[in-house]
């Protein structure tokens, strides 16, 4: 009886619709943390624009207590406002001790980030869009003088 249990439940199997395969984690991995660093690397370059491009249409961002911006027009007008603080600085942030946790078409990551004059941790969530990264949600809070872009 055993022996005829087991080529029906591998006939049964075989018949069975398997699920779609799961999507590369690292890959996607790899597509966020580019997403950071471009972001960065356009606003050290004062280049909103750029920015605006990596921003999801319903994007919420932090600036502060109690204070939040909500939807691109106005988290573009923050990114115009802090681009016009650093202008002529030269600033190049550094970014690291990443943790990025993909779940579905939403993605959380967290860093650290350093410029010259301070380092602070961010928190962003990320919505795939029509296949891309978007940045949904960005919290930052620069509290520290400059230091490492790592925890040690």
């Amino acid at each position: 009886m055993r022996l005829l249990l087991l080529p029906a439940m591998l006939l049964a199997g075989a018949c069975s619709q398997e699920a779609p395969p799961s999507p590369d984690i690292a890959t996607n991995k790899q597509l966020i943390w580019d997403a950071i660093k471009a972001y960065h690397d356009a606003g050290d370059q004062g280049k909103v624009p750029l920015m605006k491009a990596l921003l999801h249409p319903e994007v919420v961002m932090y600036k502060g207590a109690e204070d939040f911006v909500r939807g691109i027009p106005a988290v573009e007008e923050e990114l115009e406002r802090r681009a016009e603080q650093i202008k002529g600085e030269g600033r190049k942030t550094l970014v690291g001790g990443e943790s990025i946790q993909v779940m579905g078409d939403v993605a959380v990551a967290t860093y650290i980030a350093s410029t010259s004059r301070q380092r602070g941790a961010v928190s962003v969530v990320f919505r795939k869009s029509q296949g891309k990264w978007l940045i949904a949600h960005v919290h930052d809070s620069w509290p520290a003088p400059a230091g490492p872009a790592t925890p040690k």
